[in-house]
């Protein structure tokens, strides 16, 4: 479909090609005559009866008067079409199923729709800046766009939102998107027999309080046959792509190493995400806790983040928060050198602090001058090809890897599709065969239920334990993308059971520790968020330590029959 912009400047090349060249055939034709006249003349043009009495014009004249009011229809249809697009959209609205909702319109939600759209999704936004930039862009692509404030629920209601498919809720804003999902539900409660079917909620968030607090509100914690809701959370997502390709205890050529160690520099929002996910992760063969650098001239602000955002982070890893003096690439440097000696840890240093500008001289000062810490450099980049040409050119130092920007992963197979999470939906799929086989049903266990009305804290519990998985087999040598077969496979896992099964153990503690979760004698409590198993390993009794061996003979299952996979049942 045509775009209204590209026409308005090709319509106003040719005006005003056509009144200059107006201008310069009638002053071949009369050149006596005033300027001002010629331009009147010329004005003329542009109507269909201009002034053309003469029986032998100059070229100029012959070409300016079609082309005049041509450029002037051409201009006049493009509005009249783009026009009625709209009203034809807005009007097909009306009957409108399965489409796609989206409220808020900035650079992420922006390329979100366009890529929605592409693969043939029906668009409608939902956005109060009339002056958005995006807006004559996707209503070009086919999107219906309604300006409208967000605190209102009548926008929602034109936008058929009982016959949506999908709903996302991707304002800048996290309480205003919290706001919206909980818009969306009360609507459907209030009118639950117009919903047609299932409603798919996502929201964007970017605070880790938020998270926690949604994670625990009863949207998320409860099953519902009119909509599931899903957190976005694109800084997390960026961690766990980035932590798979470039793991903490391993070097490009495969060395594993006992004692890894990361370094961060700045406390951004990608930096939490990425302590965020190691905390979770960082859990290997030798079971110690993973060794954590905060280096930061602020460190009073970082200590508040750190109790804030992890207050339990001390029962999963060793934490150090490094005092520099000021924030120049040579302070933070020696900083890190007077707080403790480099050893033969394997560094993973991490450049991710808000100004993205200061992260590429830091990368780069780190990568010549921060030679007594060997390992991988990691840096979160501006949008600028030549900062990426730069890197994939330069000759001295150690090689910087750019960490993926939030907004290249606003698309729908990321955040829709999720390919990352295919094995964790797979878990929990043979999960829920498994334990109906046993004759059990959502009475007995509310997490024997689809996917995709999974409360979002156990979808997140399942992720987590299919994304350690590359951990464990690397423990004892094994490559995921290169495994042997199905019975050596089983055998290896079989010889080291008792390791990889406390790995397994310190890996869901630290899932629990990191939402929240404390330890209590007696039974678990979700409300209170205690549990009864969060000790060390030695301290279980053989039958709990059977699901996490149970998770780690079930690892085959999942590579090679992901239909007979079972879920570690101890959540």
């Amino acid at each position: 479909m045509p775009q209204l912009r590209p026409i308005a400047i090709l319509t106003a090349i040719l005006i005003a090609f056509s009144f200059l060249l107006g201008l310069w055939g009638f002053t071949t034709l009369a050149p006596g005559s005033t300027l001002l006249d010629r331009i009147y003349l010329s004005l003329q043009l542009f109507s269909i009866d201009g002034p053309t009495a003469e029986s032998h014009l100059p070229f100029q004249l012959e070409l300016s008067r079609f082309l005049a009011p041509l450029s002037l229809l051409l201009g006049l249809l493009a509005t009249v079409f783009h026009i009625s697009r709209d009203l034809l959209n807005n009007a097909l609205l009306r009957f409108a199923r399965g489409h796609v909702i989206i409220a808020g319109l900035n650079e992420i939600s922006a390329d979100f729709a366009a890529d929605a759209i592409r693969i043939g999704h029906k668009v409608v936004i939902i956005d109060n800046d009339q002056d958005s930039p995006w807006i004559h862009d996707l209503k070009a692509l086919g999107a219906v766009c309604l300006l409208a404030n967000f605190t209102d629920n009548q926008p929602l209601l034109r936008a058929r939102i009982h016959h949506a498919s999908r709903f996302f809720a991707f304002t800048h804003n996290d309480s205003q998107n919290i706001e919206l999902v909980i818009m969306v539900s009360d609507l459907l409660e209030q009118q639950p027999q117009k919903a047609t079917k299932l409603l798919h909620c996502h929201t964007l968030l970017k605070d880790p309080n938020f998270q926690q607090a949604f994670r625990e509100h009863s949207l998320l914690n409860t099953t519902s046959s009119s909509m599931s809701v899903s957190l976005i959370n694109l800084e997390k997502l960026v961690a766990r792509i980035n932590l798979d390709m470039l793991p903490l205890e391993m070097d490009d050529d495969g060395q594993l190493y006992d004692n890894p160690r990361l370094i961060l520099f700045g406390h951004s929002s990608i930096s939490l995400a990425l302590l965020l996910h190691s905390l979770q992760l960082g859990h290997f063969r030798t079971r110690e806790k993973l060794s954590i650098s905060l280096v930061t001239n602020q460190p009073d602000a970082l200590k508040v983040k750190i109790n804030r955002y992890f207050p339990q982070a001390s029962e999963i890893a060793h934490i150090e928060i490094i005092s520099a003096e000021d924030d120049t690439p040579c302070s933070l440097l020696q900083a890190l050198r007077n707080s403790s000696s480099s050893g033969q840890s394997w560094h993973t240093l991490i450049c991710a602090d808000e100004c993205e500008n200061e992260n590429f001289t830091l990368a780069q000062y780190l990568s010549i001058h921060a030679h007594d810490f060997s390992g991988r450099i990691l840096c979160s980049l501006p949008t600028s090809p030549g900062l990426l040409t730069l890197l994939n050119s330069k000759s001295d130092g150690r090689h910087i890897y750019p960490l993926d920007r939030p907004a290249t992963l606003a698309n729908w197979q990321s955040l829709v599709d999720e390919p990352h999470a295919s094995r964790a939906r797979t878990i929990h799929n043979n999960y829920v065969s498994s334990e109906r086989a046993k004759g059990k049903t959502r009475a007995d266990n509310s997490s024997l239920t689809s996917w995709v009305q999974l409360p979002e804290s156990t979808r997140e519990q399942n992720r987590l334990q299919a994304d350690h998985i590359p951990i464990k087999l690397r423990a004892i040598g094994i490559d995921i993308d290169h495994l042997p077969p199905h019975d050596e496979l089983s055998s290896r896992l079989a010889e080291n059971l008792e390791l990889l099964a406390e790995m397994e153990h310190l890996r869901w503690n630290a899932a629990l520790f990191s939402a929240g979760w404390k330890y209590a004698p007696g039974p678990k409590n979700p409300r209170l968020l205690t549990h009864p198993c969060l000790v060390a390993w030695d301290a279980l009794t053989d039958e709990i330590k059977q699901y996490d061996r149970d998770a780690v003979m079930n690892i085959p299952q999942l590579l090679s029959h992901p239909k007979e996979a079972r879920l570690d049942s101890k959540r």
